[in-house]
């Protein structure tokens, strides 16, 4: 069938994406404009996580490009082979979030607004959305219209529009808790039974609060600005009442070869009062490095031991891996939007404390004097470095990202710094850095900051954007 001219496109793409019993039956086929001849074709099987993460796309791609003759490039090659970017996760993540606001699901809007700038934080739009409906929520105005106030018709209509929204907070928030796992790969040993030759090996986990907790936090403040949670005898209870009250995890002990070495449960309990309600300030040990004194949001900590495990195969290359969660795979958990679980390696070599979602930096354990400081660690973006965090470190040399926003006292204090290279507009505490000074100067701009001083003592500041 020819469809016409098309100017200056020398091949055409076209396929069927087709669903299936097990996931998606993929179909691509790539013709020349002018004779209408095949020149590449893939048929291939592939699941709704690898559509979405694009996995899927990518290996049809590399098939189609590799059947056209182009030889790629090995940039090329990791580009098409390598798991999905956070820009592409964050567009996903916001086009959710866009559906469901138009639906009218304000709560699941905004956890997908907070899961695409946990992503990317760049992502404008999302921060925008997500903060409109955040300041409308807060500021007790769900369901307000013009001549609010005495209108008894208005106020009933008012309560009425804040109980739907703490109902489908709830119905959310049983389907997705606002907490993630994180655990401690690092092994421990424990008792040792030296007649059957074995041992216990334990690793310390955390359930922590996400970025969800802020809606419920902005609901509880909005009710109480209402001036009418009383009257209207409704309240965020019903929240927590929804919200599972006990985590149980499985965890695996898997050898060198594969093998699995011991399996073991744990189990939070996060009591939602303590954890939201008074945001859990209170003095805990995260068991990653650091102790945290104010604050933690309820971080909730648990030791799983394995038992039993056979001495021969204790190897310093064993693993943990988290398998399940309240009986749902880890990776079923974590696509759904259940349970988020991360392993605590990546934060090396930074200790680090966590609020709703976002990181702080409170230490470094590194060698390095030169040190560039990531915008996201893991799953989270790093927001702000807390105090005395790099003290005496002997840095020379510091690059903070753009996402950070404030910088603790003391925090790069009593090193070696000659360069320091800082976004725009970064609240600093009290003798932070070096370069307070220069930095207000040139009006807190974005840009590398230097400090020299000559042979008589001068001291020269240099700005570079």
């Amino acid at each position: 069938m020819q469809l016409g001219t098309v100017a200056n496109v020398r091949y055409i793409l076209n396929g069927v994406l087709q669903k299936t019993d097990t996931g998606f039956s993929l179909q691509l086929k790539i013709t020349e404009a002018a004779s209408g001849a095949s020149k590449a074709a893939y048929t291939g099987n592939v699941t709704a996580v690898e559509l979405e993460n694009l996995t899927g796309i990518k290996k049809a791609s590399a098939d189609l490009l590799a059947q056209m003759g182009v030889n790629l490039t090995d940039a090329g090659r990791a580009g098409l082979t390598g798991v999905s970017t956070d820009y592409v996760q964050a567009e996903t993540a916001l086009a959710k979030g866009v559906t469901a606001q138009r639906s009218g699901m304000v709560i699941e809007a905004m956890s997908y607004y907070y899961e695409a700038a946990k992503f990317d934080p760049s992502m404008a739009e999302a921060v925008s959305r997500s903060s409109v409906l955040s300041a409308e929520i807060a500021g007790g105005n769900i369901g307000r219209s013009g001549g609010i106030g005495q209108d008894v018709r208005n106020d009933i209509q008012r309560r009425a529009a804040w109980k739907k929204t703490l109902d489908e907070a709830a119905a959310f928030f049983k389907e997705h808790p606002p907490f993630e796992i994180i655990y401690n790969p690092a092994l421990t040993m424990g008792k040792i039974d030296y007649a059957k030759e074995t041992a216990e090996m334990s690793f310390w986990a955390l359930l922590i609060s996400d970025t969800r907790f802020k809606i419920i936090y902005d609901l509880a403040q909005g009710l109480e600005k209402t001036g009418r949670r009383r009257e209207w005898g409704i309240s965020i209870e019903s929240i927590y009442n929804a919200i599972p009250a006990e985590y149980t995890f499985n965890a695996t002990l898997i050898h060198e070869d594969k093998a699995v070495s011991g399996r073991a449960s744990g189990r939070f309990q996060p009591g939602l009062y303590r954890f939201n309600y008074n945001f859990g300030h209170e003095s805990t040990t995260d068991n990653f490095g650091h102790e945290s004194t104010t604050e933690n949001f309820g971080h909730e900590s648990t030791t799983v031991t394995f038992r039993d495990v056979d001495a021969n195969k204790i190897t310093d290359k064993l693993t943990v891996s988290i398998t399940s969660v309240n009986g749902m795979d880890a990776k079923t958990a974590g696509r759904r939007g259940y349970m988020g679980i991360s392993s605590a390696e990546d934060f090396n070599p930074f200790s680090v404390d966590w609020r709703f979602g976002e990181i702080e930096i409170t230490g470094y354990t590194g060698d390095s004097t030169d040190v560039v400081i990531p915008s996201k660690i893991g799953r989270w973006t790093v927001t702000s470095i807390g105090e005395r965090a790099f003290y005496e470190k002997q840095l020379t040399s510091v690059t903070i990202p753009n996402s950070v926003t404030s910088i603790g006292e003391w925090a790069f204090a009593n090193n070696l710094l000659t360069s320091v290279t800082l976004p725009a507009n970064v609240e600093l505490g009290y003798a932070a850095i070096l370069y307070e000074e220069a930095y207000e100067k040139n009006k807190k701009r974005a840009g590398t900051y230097t400090y020299s001083v000559d042979k008589k003592g001068k001291v020269t500041w240099k700005y570079q954007k």
